[in-house]
């Protein structure tokens, strides 16, 4: 079934997977898994999935049943098993989520999105897979990661990240200034060298516009940022700065270079 969690007052039991795990959601909106560890679960028991989606402009935390905290980001989904049976703890991300993987030595970690899985033991990493961009970013801030495109694989160390994508068909690596890949986590717009398109692909999902291009906006790049919680047209103005233009007409923002 599903639920629509701004409909649920805080510190409610959302649901119970039969006497084995129970789903909760703190004041502060953090969902949980809970684990019975008396419940009597036969060895070969079948896992169920959950779905977690987050709306235009929203955005959630959830602890997994291993103890991994999740950050999701608007317009995006994880789905995950209730309970990690197996020798693997496997999720699957189409969006973007900040993961701070509980440590097990004898279970990897894997995130699976588009092309690539992403494989830990214990760690701190940002995913950012939206299916309607060309690459997938995957930056690495403690720890290290493993990740797998097609048949190649490469290991990250901290400050750096990954960019995959099919029209590359390889795995680059690059440094990065990691607070900008996770400044969505803590509520700000933070652009390090980023391109106009892939700036405005933020406020689409965040603001819920659309946008269209009147010219070559291909060599434009910004730095700096400004905070979430600001009006649409603030942002704008910040973005201004750099000499774009920008005209409101309703839902849809029309860009002039």
């Amino acid at each position: 079934k599903q639920i629509v969690l701004s409909d649920i007052s805080a510190k409610d039991t959302i649901a119970k997977e039969g006497d084995e795990v129970t789903i909760k959601m703190d004041a502060n909106g953090v969902i949980t898994y809970v684990i019975n560890p008396n419940a009597d679960i036969p060895a070969d028991d079948a896992n169920a999935f959950n779905t977690l989606s987050t709306p235009t402009g929203g955005q959630y935390n959830i602890v997994l049943a291993d103890g991994t905290k999740v950050f999701l980001n608007t317009v995006s989904s994880i789905k995950y098993p209730t309970r990690f049976n197996g020798d693997q703890r496997v999720v699957e991300l189409d969006g973007e989520a900040y993961f701070e993987v509980a440590k097990k030595k004898d279970k990897p970690f894997i995130v699976k999105s588009e092309n690539q899985a992403v494989e830990v033991l214990g760690t701190h990493f940002n995913v950012h897979a939206y299916d309607n961009e060309p690459i997938v970013k995957t930056t690495l801030l403690e720890g290290s990661v493993a990740i797998t495109y097609k048949n190649q694989k490469a290991v990250l160390k901290p400050g750096q990240q990954s960019n995959v994508s099919d029209k590359v068909n390889r795995i680059a690596i690059r440094q990065v200034d990691t607070e900008s890949a996770i400044a969505w986590k803590n509520g700000r717009f933070k652009f390090d060298n980023a391109d106009l398109k892939s700036v405005m692909k933020q406020l689409e999902r965040w603001y819920g516009i659309k946008v269209e291009y009147r010219g070559d906006v291909s060599d434009v790049r910004f730095n700096g940022g400004t905070f979430m919680n600001k009006n649409l047209s603030e942002v704008l103005k910040v973005l201004e700065l750099s000499n774009i233009k920008f005209k409101v007409e309703g839902k849809t923002i029309i860009v002039y270079p």
